[in-house]
């Protein structure tokens, strides 16, 4: 092998390595930003959930004061599988962050 295509050869694989450099930085990037907008989901997701909490708490209560008890009774439950959603997706949110977390400790 002559010196020349070394050369070349060797400046073609630091182009190589210098994408790559360029493509995880982009992709960590892009995972930072999916973790931070996790974050803050939840943050919104943690109010709401305390919100319908609040109220499930209140309707066995507020129900002895309703005159359509099974109109109010199916609310109770439409908000009971609402609350189940949130968990669920709070639950998604946390691995999120908690894969990104991973991902910045390699790092």
């Amino acid at each position: 092998m002559t010196n020349d295509k070394i050369i070349s050869e060797l400046k073609g694989l630091n182009a190589e390595y210098e994408d790559l450099v360029k493509e995880e930085e982009a992709r960590f990037q892009k995972e930072k930003e999916l973790s931070e907008r996790a974050v803050a989901q939840n943050i919104k997701l943690a109010e709401l959930k305390a919100s319908i909490e609040e109220k499930l708490l209140a309707a066995p209560e507020e129900r002895k004061t309703k005159f359509f008890k099974d109109t109010f009774d199916g609310l109770v439950k439409d908000y009971s599988k609402y609350l189940s959603q949130i968990d669920e997706k709070i639950a998604e949110n946390n691995e999120i962050v908690s894969n990104f977390e991973k991902i910045q400790k390699i790092r």
